[in-house]
């Protein structure tokens, strides 16, 4: 699609995410990216100790970016309601268990 540009289809894309969500189809949002810096950045305050995205509070949208040890890692955000966060923590937690 990016030899037509990266804007192609952009007309669209709002009713054809709609339309996929009248389907039942699940949609994830990224935001943020581990290249950003956003650990590095000083406003004159200091460098943050903790940054987060407010977008990351709609739907199903991971928050993402660089650690803040500087060492490479990432950061992913996710919120999501109490008693679903806790069956994804379960879930999640039971995943990293190798028996």
């Amino acid at each position: 699609m990016l030899e037509k540009g990266v804007l192609e289809g952009a007309r669209d894309i709002f009713s054809r995410y709609a339309s996929l969500q009248s389907e039942g189809v699940e949609i994830i949002g990224i935001a943020g990216s581990n290249r950003f810096g956003v650990y590095g950045i000083d406003f004159g305050w200091g460098k943050p100790v903790k940054v987060e995205i407010p977008s990351v509070d709609r739907e199903l949208t991971f928050g993402i970016a660089d650690s803040k040890d500087g060492k490479g890692g990432i950061e992913v955000g996710l919120v999501l309601n109490k008693h679903v966060m806790d069956l994804f923590d379960t879930l999640f937690h039971a995943g990293l268990c190798i028996d």
